[in-house]
């Protein structure tokens, strides 16, 4: 949570080392949440049709909510997700 944010923040006065770790790092959560998009799609437009956050945001948290009947292909493909700061207090 807060390390990312100062890592992002500062991310001009980082080490190389620890700029490239953090570009990887980057782009393994887009990679994923675009395969949880592509696996959930068909979950999103059956159990999230009336999410009350727009966007992203709202379909995956819906879907995180929904996990117990979500499809084998998705409920994977949102495991294989970091879970955003704020679904964890919930």
């Amino acid at each position: 949570g807060g390390r990312m944010q100062c890592l992002r923040q500062n991310e001009a006065k980082l080490s190389p080392e620890c700029s490239t770790t953090l570009q990887g790092l980057k782009q393994a959560r887009t990679g994923a949440a675009k395969a949880a998009r592509e696996a959930c799609k068909a979950d999103a437009a059956t159990l999230c049709t009336t999410t009350s956050e727009p966007g992203r945001r709202g379909m995956m948290a819906c879907l995180r909510q929904n996990e117990a009947k979500v499809s084998p292909a998705c409920g994977q493909a949102l495991a294989a997700l970091p879970v955003p700061k704020r679904d964890k207090a919930q």
